[in-house]
């Protein structure tokens, strides 16, 4: 008798957060943009963001990509879709593909927007803040995977859970600068991936997690390395 009301209150407790992140969004207040990455969207953006809203598939993100192809994308609408995908458990093909546009449009938003509400899912025991926190790591993961092999700007990821949707073994990564401290990993095997300067501090990892032929600065080590005390030894 007492899951429901806990599972009611802890959606609508998400829901808000989500809507508050939103509103900072248009304010200004999540993603440090220029303000040129605030321009006024198409009148039909609003109605295909409200469409994916209320039944997020194939066919209406479709919708939705062909409109955000028109203009740069606003922190407003940024949040609202970054928080159907935090709040529903998409297709995997959906969730890529709503990655790839945003990793394009705004990459860094898009991920501190992610690490916000994977942090305030962290706190919440409901299974819907269970269901968040995974798809919050899914999305960090793919955003990871389709950061630029290039791109050296810090990332933060720190106090996160980002246990669901690890890379599987063969994937590289660009970890270059990325702040993981007090966050929770899975175990796993990173291969070629480049973890220069990237932060462990009291990361809590559920197994053992390995790095395989990975770049540290200059040198990239042709062997195999294990996470210990927030540093890689061989």
């Amino acid at each position: 008798m007492t899951d429901r009301p806990v599972a009611k209150t802890g959606f609508a407790r998400l829901a808000l957060a989500v809507a508050a992140f939103a509103l900072l969004a248009a304010c200004g207040g999540v993603s440090k943009r220029p303000s040129d990455r605030a321009p006024a969207q198409s009148a039909s953006l609003a109605p295909a963001i409200a469409a994916f809203e209320k039944n997020p598939n194939a066919a209406t993100w479709e919708n939705l990509h062909a409109e955000l192809l028109k203009a740069p994308i606003a922190p407003a609408a940024e949040s609202r879709i970054v928080g159907v995908l935090a709040m529903r458990t998409l297709p995997r093909n959906v969730l890529d593909a709503a990655a790839v546009d945003l990793a394009t449009l705004d990459w860094g938003g898009t991920v501190e927007l992610t690490r916000k509400l994977n942090v305030v899912a962290r706190s919440d025991p409901s299974p819907q803040g269970k269901a968040m926190v995974g798809n919050t790591s899914r999305l960090a993961w793919l955003m990871l995977a389709l950061r630029a092999n290039y791109a050296i700007e810090p990332v933060d990821l720190s106090h996160t859970d980002l246990r669901t949707g690890a890379p599987s073994v063969g994937q590289s990564m660009n970890l270059a600068n990325a702040d993981f401290s007090g966050s929770e990993l899975l175990g796993t095997t990173w291969r070629s991936s480049n973890v220069t300067n990237a932060i462990f501090d009291g990361t809590d990892v559920l197994g053992v997690l390995r790095c395989a032929n990975c770049t540290f600065g200059t040198l990239q080590y042709p062997g195999t390395v294990t996470l210990t005390g927030g540093k890689w030894v061989p």
